[in-house]
């Protein structure tokens, strides 16, 4: 479904690449994992796949997407890709909606463009699939504007949009940064809950190991943008090969084991 070979990527301002020769693979209902510390280039990844890294990234290598060669397509090619081809759900979950309409209208919009229903039809769909991510008065949030939600909440709504869309491939790109202890968890099962019930594939992106082995089958690691080792989940998490990956992988384990230890603490002080 998804081919990446030797994707380097460039800024007009560096002579350096920021990415340098990434491939992977991606199949049908596969969930790929991209970790690595932060500006490792794993977002910038993710922008030249969907097409939107800014005109002052130069991109070289190859990115297929079914019959597609995605660094030839025009503007008008994109459009029939984005949304029910290919999605995005952002770290910074206020970026994606417009800030002078209501939710309810932007779900609007974006049905109607996408799945050609009508203003009332959307509606519907939208209580629908609002609801489906466990938020329990839809009829209030599609009245909100989007600066009236939390983060957790209007992450939410893009994974709602996402079940709503039905694409084939999903981009999560640290979707649960910026969120507190229970809103990454509602967030993490609400992306299995995407992943099983549309049978999406799934590129997600975070420097955190624990919720990536929660969401994936396997894992690329970059290392200052370049590829240093991937494979399955079992075999990078209890087999790693590279100094990086071990490092990460035993940073992981440690900062998991302390946070039992305090966890057990707090139990014992109730």
């Amino acid at each position: 479904m998804l081919v990446v070979e030797n994707l380097t990527i460039f800024h007009r301002s560096q002579d350096k690449p920021l990415v340098s020769n990434v491939s992977f693979t991606l199949n049908k209902n596969e969930s790929l994992g991209i970790i690595g510390e932060s500006g490792s280039g794993k977002s910038l990844i993710c922008k030249a796949i969907l097409g939107v890294l800014p005109k002052d990234f130069t991109i070289q290598g190859t990115i297929r997407y079914n019959e597609h060669d995605l660094l030839t397509l025009s503007n008008a090619q994109w459009q029939n890709i984005r949304g029910t081809g290919m999605t995005m759900i952002m770290q910074d979950a206020i970026n994606a909606f417009n800030p002078l309409l209501s939710m309810g209208k932007q779900f609007e919009h974006t049905f109607t463009e996408n799945l050609g229903l009508t203003p009332q039809q959307s509606q519907e769909k939208a209580k629908e699939v609002l609801s489906l991510v466990k938020i329990k008065s839809p009829e209030d949030v599609l009245r909100q504007f989007p600066h009236q939600l939390s983060g957790g909440m209007l992450q939410r709504c893009m994974i709602a949009l996402s079940i709503a869309l039905k694409p084939e491939l999903i981009f999560a790109d640290e979707p649960t940064t910026a969120l507190d202890a229970i809103s990454q968890q509602r967030v993490i099962e609400q992306l299995q809950q995407l992943r099983d019930l549309v049978h999406t594939s799934l590129i997600f992106v975070s420097h955190d190991l624990t919720t990536v082995q929660q969401l994936t089958d396997k894992v690329v690691v970059l290392q200052k943008g370049i590829w240093v080792e991937q494979g399955d989940l079992h075999q990078i998490f209890n087999h790693p090969q590279h100094a990086y990956t071990k490092y990460l992988v035993a940073t992981n384990l440690e900062v998991s084991q302390q946070w039992k230890l305090l966890q057990q603490e707090a139990n014992s002080n109730d």
